[in-house]
């Protein structure tokens, strides 16, 4: 009888320790499901951030190429302008030309 109560007494203790084990291995798990719990929210947030950020600098961007191209275009407008002054002047310097040929005949 002795030797079955020491036999129990043994294994109660490894059971205990194994208990004490596994309790400390679940607190652990636990603990790292919290950490990557927060670290995929921090991940997250840095995520929209960059997104935000990269946003802001994408329509920055895009209203200076935009200001740019309306100015290219004021400066094109602007040459064809004068193109067409230069011309109606000659055009008008010929008409007088031709009038005043005409009028010599």
């Amino acid at each position: 009888m002795l030797q079955f109560r020491r036999t129990f007494e043994t294994e109660k203790l490894q059971l205990q320790e194994l208990n004490k084990r596994l309790s400390q291995y679940l607190s652990r798990v636990k603990q790292l499901e919290q950490e990557n719990a927060f670290l995929i929210t921090e991940i997250r947030t840095i995520r929209q951030q960059r997104t935000v950020e990269g946003e802001h600098q994408h329509m920055a961007e895009l209203r200076e190429l935009r200001k740019t191209v309306g100015q290219l275009a004021l400066e094109k407008l602007w040459r064809e302008f004068q193109l067409v002054q230069a011309l109606c002047c000659e055009e008008s310097g010929v008409c007088k030309d031709i009038h005043g040929d005409m009028q010599g005949c």
